[in-house]
């Protein structure tokens, strides 16, 4: 059995109204701000959703990836998940 426990917030500081993207030009701009900051191909995967997983991620690089990511006027919504596993 497993219990997931989750809390989210939306961060925006960008003043400038939010431009809306379609989903393939939000992909085509994480892919080259991921390789803008640095982050390896081999550190992510593409979901069936459309999205990234990323692993084994540094938090500098993480938090500089979504820095960028809120220059460009995206919006940003933080999930924490915690997995409790029952065996």
């Amino acid at each position: 059995m497993t219990l997931e426990v989750s809390k989210s917030f939306e961060h925006n500081i960008c003043k400038q109204k939010n431009r809306k993207y379609s989903e393939e030009d939000l992909q085509k701009i994480m892919l080259r701000l991921m390789r803008e900051t640095g982050i390896p191909s081999n550190k992510f995967n593409m979901t069936r959703e459309g999205g990234f997983e990323l692993s084994g991620m540094p938090n500098l690089k993480l938090h500089t990836l979504l820095l960028e990511a809120e220059k460009l006027g995206l919006s940003i919504k933080y999930t924490k998940k915690t997995l409790i596993e029952i065996l």
